[in-house]
């Protein structure tokens, strides 16, 4: 998919927050059919059954939309700022597809996109 970055946050225990990361240089999401790829300093590989919810946050004043994958278990979220409208709609339907949960505001972002 297209990237255009990648930021991701890490918490202890689920709210204790204990780092961040960025990449924009060479940020990859690869999604395979039974697992997610992603790039930020290293490859990780993620199963589809361990995002716990998809959210999406509107562009605003200063910054773009994104598309967020919350890890519970871990306490990872991967905030993704994809190349277009188009893609967010695809990764979105991607994601729906596979049965994970997506927020209100991402199921909102998918039937606008849709229209």
């Amino acid at each position: 998919m297209p990237v255009d970055d990648i930021h991701a946050s890490f918490a202890l225990f689920g709210w204790l927050p204990v780092g961040s990361s960025h990449n924009s240089i060479s940020p990859r999401l690869v999604l395979h059919a039974a697992q997610l790829e992603v790039k930020i300093m290293r490859t990780d590989y993620y199963g589809y059954k361990d995002i716990s919810q998809v959210d999406y946050l509107r562009s605003r004043l200063f910054r773009s939309a994104q598309v967020v994958l919350k890890f519970a278990k871990s306490g990872t979220q991967f905030f993704l700022y994809l190349s277009s409208a188009a893609v967010e709609k695809s990764v979105l339907s991607f994601l729906q597809a596979r049965g994970i949960s997506l927020s209100a505001a991402a199921e909102l972002a998918l039937a606008t996109s849709k229209s």
